[in-house]
């Protein structure tokens, strides 16, 4: 009885085990990273536009993507602390909404696709 319970539990663990190992691999979704200087209510208009066009393309956010938004809330002081925390969470892309923060973004980070909309 010993021997088959433990070829049965080794067994049962061969199989089990690939189907663990992806649900680790595959259970973190990309991050779309967005730094603006306008608030993050007003922004927020603009994310959801940005989320209609991912439909477009079978993309919905909270299940294939999440969406990060920092605001300087116009205090240019804040765009290093807020930069390091969207980085921090290693996104696929940072989106900004303007030149500088591009800049800023772009000395921050050479691994992390920068994205002026």
């Amino acid at each position: 009885m010993r021997r088959r319970e433990v070829i049965a539990l080794i067994g049962g663990a061969a199989v089990a085990w690939p189907g663990i190992v992806f649900a680790e691999v595959s259970a973190r979704r990309p991050v779309v990273a967005v730094l603006a200087q306008r608030s993050s209510n007003i922004l927020r208009r603009y994310v959801n536009a940005f989320a209609q066009g991912m439909q477009e393309f079978g993309l919905i956010e909270g299940r294939d993507y999440d969406v990060a938004i920092r605001s300087t809330d116009g205090d240019v002081t804040r765009v290093p602390k807020l930069l390091a925390e969207l980085i921090a969470l290693k996104p696929a892309v940072i989106l900004t909404t303007d030149t500088a923060l591009a800049l800023a973004a772009k000395r921050a980070t050479k691994e992390i696709p920068i994205v002026a909309c």
